[in-house]
């Protein structure tokens, strides 16, 4: 093992090297992949508008600002949940999870926005917003936003580490300005 990591060490890094072999395109083809969906899966605007979301919506007795308060305290709490449930639950069942959960959140906080333009009776139903983004940093947390990260340091070997990344945070930002 320490001759396999010298070896590494002592090769020269350079951009062809990611692309000199089939695991490296595979592993950078991933990442890719897990890095625009999880810009594509709407957390900037969530974490922008969660304010903005519960104003639209009236009709809990909290206030938006406490709204905005409990969601992101629920962040805090499955970002540190997620920590140590990487390990236990694996990778891959975590990102279909939380990839799910955030479609099904987002979808039923849709549904609910819509029918009340439509001016629909969600008189009933007013805890929907709350509860949906609740769920949606939830499951943003404990999958999508720390799994992408972690599987840098698993698919790429330290010599082509770097470009990676690189070429992930070109991505991020691009899909940040879509």
């Amino acid at each position: 093992m320490e001759a396999a990591v010298l070896d590494q060490n002592q090769k020269k890094e350079t951009f062809r090297n990611l692309f000199s072999s089939r695991a490296t395109k595979w592993g950078l083809l991933i990442i890719i992949g897990l890095v625009i969906i999880q810009q594509l899966s709407g957390t900037m605007v969530i974490i922008s508008y969660t304010q903005i979301i519960f104003d639209l919506t009236p009709g809990l007795s909290l206030s938006s600002s406490e709204c905005t308060i409990i969601v992101g305290a629920v962040k805090l709490v499955s970002g540190c949940i997620s920590v140590t449930l990487v390990d236990k639950v694996g990778r891959r069942p975590l990102l279909f999870a939380s990839t799910l959960g955030c479609a099904l959140s987002l979808c039923i906080l849709g549904v609910y926005i819509y029918l009340y333009e439509m001016k629909t009776d969600v008189s009933l139903f007013k805890w929907v917003p709350l509860l949906s983004l609740m769920v949606y940093e939830l499951m943003y947390c404990l999958g999508l936003s720390s799994v992408p990260l972690l599987m840098f340091g698993e698919l790429f070997a330290s010599n082509v580490n770097d470009f990676a990344v690189s070429i992930s945070v070109m991505v991020t930002s691009v899909c940040f300005v879509l």
